[in-house]
Order: structure tokens, then sequence, then C-alpha cells
């Protein structure tokens, strides 16, 4: 497990988007965290913009921990070479995203990076 107090959580989608302006700032984020050694926690899998910043981070020097439920990796490819943790459920991911992560940023993504974005929002309230 990573140290909390060098986390980085990035939420951002598992696809590309339409403009390639997302892919070049979420590269450039990754390098940013892989320079400062911190930590990166995201959603585990090897697609789109999540996989992006993951392999930029990694290439940058961070240690990434991908948090992925079960049936999740029926759907996309979870990053290989990383500590990889598997939940039982979306809610179990995004809790142990909050725990173990000291930041949070949010990118380019869909509903689902909304929906990370607002959970985060209400446990930092709570």
């Amino acid at each position: 497990m990573c140290d909390n107090n060098k986390s980085i959580c990035v939420f951002c989608g598992s696809s590309f988007g339409k403009d390639k302006m997302y892919l070049n700032i979420v590269k450039e984020v990754g390098e940013i965290i892989g320079s400062l050694k911190y930590n990166l926690i995201y959603g585990g899998g090897n697609s789109g913009l999540m996989g992006v910043i993951a392999k930029s981070a990694k290439n940058s020097g961070s240690n990434i921990t991908g948090i992925i439920p079960y049936f999740l990796t029926k759907k996309e490819q979870p990053m290989k070479g990383i500590e990889l943790i598997k939940t039982k459920t979306m809610r179990n991911r995004k809790a142990l995203m909050h725990k173990m992560s000291s930041l949070f940023i949010i990118l380019n993504g869909g509903i689902g990076t909304l929906d990370e974005l607002v959970e985060v929002l209400t446990l930092i309230q709570l």
C-alpha cells in the first residue's frame, strides 16, 4: 500500500474523448505527478485517458495503484505492472480511493467521472 500523504487520485475517462487536446493534458498531468514523486491512485484500466495518465506517471517515476471492481475486469483490460486492487463494487472502489488519497484531480471523462467527483466532494464534506 502506498503512503496516502503523497498520493494523488485521478478520475478521468476510459476513452480518449473527441479532442486530442485531452490526451496531451492527461499525459502532462501524469508527467508532473511522476516528477513530484507522488503515488498515483486511479481506476486501474489500461484504456483511454486512464491508461495514458497511468503510463505517463509510471514512466516519470510514480508508484501506481489501480483500483477496479471485479465486474469491470471483464469489460476493460486492467493495466499490468502496477499494484492492482480488485473490489466487489464501485462503492467499495470509490471509498478505497478516497481513503488512500490526499489529493484529487478530475480530468475529462463521462458520467462515471462526474459520479466520482460528486462522491468525493460528499465524503470530504461529511
